[in-house]
């Protein structure tokens, strides 16, 4: 009767398994004779035949001289495919979760449920924003955020939780400008209706609209979108009705040096060349203002670390920053 073996240490067999991983993934594709795999790999005969000797009697390999042949060939046992293929799928990362619908209509019914307490909300508003960032192109699919985003735009909401909403919208439109089936919806849906509120009543609803047409523009890359909202930018800007002191003047200048610092070469020449045009303005009030923006726009000739120590409490600054984290967490759907 055949004496038993004693099983071989996992740790060791995975050990020799790294040591030789080469050659175990030549041979999961196909067998090879000694010399064959040697020049494959570009190793001498003898170490890769004493490695395969090695690999064969830990029952990884094996070989077989069959007929009419001079040499055997080497194959992975049983043993050694299954070995193979369990490390294999181990280093595959995890796949992403996907949200699934319920999940947003849930999230989505308890932010609008006015019924639960504005803490529990602004909770949920908390994973809303985290989602944005982490997967757009999942909320964007779904009706319902759609419909929500277009209420935010449209109406900028008085419940304060959905107005806690607006840190959202970018990541979500901008993934939506990139994505062919949903670009249509935010050119033609609600850029307009942002453009159109750049003229609103109210001074905050102006800015919150210039805000996010800065915001669409930069993260979009959408060229005839930013060159848009470039022009109509400057417009204002330069208009005799933009206090350039005002909040709403302020957030003007920070959406176009934000476009400047993230939409290209094209579009911040095209920037600095019309406001060395107004420096030159026999208007004072024009001349002031280029002056200003000149002023603002030294940032473009800075490097990062220099942009953030050129003035600590500069809202243009922050907004920089923050937009470059959403330029680095969007993956947007080809």
């Amino acid at each position: 009767m055949a004496q038993k073996r004693d099983p071989i240490p996992i740790d060791e067999v995975l050990r020799l398994m790294a040591k030789n991983w080469e050659i175990m993934n030549a041979l999961s594709k196909k067998d090879y004779f000694g010399k064959e795999l040697a020049d494959k790999l570009g190793k001498s005969t003898p170490e890769i035949c004493l490695k395969l000797k090695n690999l064969r009697e830990k029952g990884l390999v094996k070989s077989q001289q069959r007929q009419g042949e001079r040499q055997k060939h080497f194959f992975l046992s049983d043993l050694g495919k299954r070995m193979f293929r369990a490390v294999t799928e181990a280093m595959q990362p995890e796949p992403e979760g996907k949200l699934e619908d319920w999940q947003i209509s849930q999230l989505l019914d308890i932010l609008g449920d006015s019924n639960i307490s504005n803490e529990v909300r602004r909770s949920y508003s908390g994973v809303f924003h985290t989602l944005s960032a982490e997967s757009p192109a999942q909320l964007v699919e779904h009706s319902g955020v759609r419909e929500l985003i277009k209420k935010i735009v449209t109406d900028p909401p008085k419940d304060e939780v959905i107005m806690d909403l607006d840190r959202s919208v970018p990541p979500v439109l901008s993934c939506a400008v990139q994505h062919r089936t949903y670009r249509d919806w935010v050119l033609k849906q609600l850029y307009p209706v942002l453009v159109s509120k750049t003229s609103d009543e109210s001074e905050k609803t102006r800015a919150w609209a210039v805000r996010q047409m800065g915001k669409i523009a930069t993260l979009g890359k959408d060229p005839k979108l930013t060159l848009d909202a470039r022009k109509k930018l400057l417009k204002l800007w330069f208009s005799d009705k933009t206090d350039a002191t005002s909040d709403f003047g302020n957030e003007v200048k920070e959406q176009i040096v934000l476009i400047a610092l993230h939409s290209g070469t094209s579009n911040a020449q095209g920037i600095f060349n019309e406001t060395k045009t107004k420096v030159r303005d026999k208007d004072p009030k024009a001349k002031k203002k280029a002056e200003v923006l000149l002023e603002s726009l030294k940032v473009c000739f800075l490097p990062k670390h220099g942009q953030t120590e050129l003035d600590k409490n500069s809202t243009v600054d922050e907004t920089a920053q923050g937009l470059g984290k959403y330029t680095l967490a969007i993956k947007a759907p080809t």
